[in-house]
């Protein structure tokens, strides 16, 4: 009876966790569906110089943390171009046909790289690695008491010839100076 008892505390225990661990991952995907949303959203403030071409590219460098959410702007319009979804994961010069480059927290020990890769191009880069406006990142995106929110380095997108609108900046938090 007592070896029972024991397998039923260690079961339930068991399930316990893996019902956690559960939640977590949906909590999790649920908050890459807001910043699938918010990247979208972002693209909108932001004016890059002239540019020929045919749709606008979100890329994502890493392993993918939207699931399928990203995916579902495919189509949508940012300066009168389609969006077409891209993932990445080596550092060419393909990085530098994106628009947006989202760079996933799996790529942290690339950033350095992944940043000048794309120094001289217009490529709004976006990540949710932590102090990534303050490493050369453009916009940081935050999550403090469960609100997200985003860090800009104005700079950054300076001198790539990136304009961010001010109602935009007025929401952020500035890294590096204006």
């Amino acid at each position: 009876m007592k070896r029972f008892a024991i397998t039923v505390k260690a079961v339930t225990l068991i399930l316990l966790v893996f019902m956690s661990a559960q939640l977590v991952a949906q909590d999790q995907l649920r908050d890459y569906e807001l910043k699938a949303v918010l990247i979208y959203k972002l693209a909108k403030f932001v004016t890059w110089p002239e540019d020929s071409g045919t749709t606008f590219n979100i890329c994502v460098y890493g392993q993918n943390p939207f699931g399928e959410a990203l995916d579902k702007l495919t189509g949508e319009l940012v300066n009168n171009q389609p969006i077409t979804i891209r993932y990445r994961s080596r550092i060419t010069t393909d990085l530098n046909d994106c628009n947006v480059l989202f760079i996933a927290t799996s790529a942290n020990g690339h950033l350095n790289r992944i940043l000048l890769a794309t120094s001289y191009s217009p490529v709004l880069t976006i990540s949710d690695i932590q102090n990534f406006a303050s490493f050369g990142g453009m916009i940081e995106l935050t999550n403090a008491n469960q609100q997200i929110g985003f860090r800009i380095n104005v700079k950054a997108a300076k001198a790539v010839e990136l304009n961010i609108a001010s109602p935009l900046l007025e929401l952020a938090t500035i890294v590096g100076g204006r």
